[in-house]
């Protein structure tokens, strides 16, 4: 079971998420940045942090909670585009706006759980336009692409097709009509892709395929798909 953490300087903010979820999750509520960095001693790998955006302006605090809790998803308001996609950007899987019903937030943690990340539609092509960018590699970054690559030619053709889909910006509901399989199955496929890449979600693959310049070769003849780095 993932325990729900609930921050925000505002009693409203932490009511409406925590009457939303508290039927079906553990839910701990906080009023500060502070008192939620201190709440243990240890990483609460089975936690998410559902967190006022007000408590984190400060970007260089999100990849401290990120290493601290399993996921994170921001919630705020009035906030631009571009900030939205900060947070994703700088860790978070997910972004809500402050006013959402109650349905929507039961389905945006449960998307979270499920390794998706929860954004506005509109805003995915503009976060996927801004991976694009090359970045200097860390080394760290060097080994996991290297680990990426290796795991290539371990996919399934299936595995394969399921992840140019994903590249190319489709979700899963489309993903499942243009390969006629159940989204169940397609949901299936991607965790079997996250554990050979040793990732955690669509945003990360996304992102890795874009740093190796992962060009995707299809052939009908053979029914067999290929992959190529690109070289620059």
């Amino acid at each position: 079971m993932v325990n729900l953490i609930i921050a925000s300087e505002e009693q409203a903010n932490i009511r409406r998420w925590s009457d939303a979820l508290g039927a079906d999750y553990p839910v701990f509520c906080f009023t500060s940045i502070d008192s939620l960095l201190a709440c243990n001693d240890k990483d609460d790998k089975l936690a998410l942090l559902v967190i006022d955006a007000s408590l984190v302006k400060k970007m260089h605090q999100l990849p401290e909670l990120c290493h601290k809790f399993c996921k994170i998803i921001v919630f705020g308001e009035n906030l631009s585009s571009s900030e939205k996609i900060q947070f994703i950007y700088e860790g978070a899987c997910g972004y809500s706006d402050i006013l959402i019903d109650e349905k929507m937030i039961v389905r945006a943690v449960a998307s979270v759980i499920n390794n998706e990340i929860w954004l506005e539609r509109q805003l995915i092509p503009e976060m996927l336009k801004g991976t694009i960018v090359k970045r200097k590699p860390q080394l760290h970054e060097e080994g996991l692409n290297k680990l990426v690559l290796e795991s290539l030619p371990c996919l399934t053709q299936r595995e394969t097709a399921v992840v140019e889909l994903v590249y190319s910006g489709e979700d899963n509901e489309s993903i499942a009509e243009k390969l006629s399989i159940s989204v169940r199955t397609v949901k299936a496929h991607l965790s079997a892709v996250y554990q050979k890449f040793g990732i955690p979600n669509r945003f990360q693959l996304v992102i890795l395929l874009k740093n190796l310049h992962v060009k995707f070769l299809s052939t009908e003849s053979d029914g067999e798909f290929h992959f190529q780095k690109e070289v620059h």
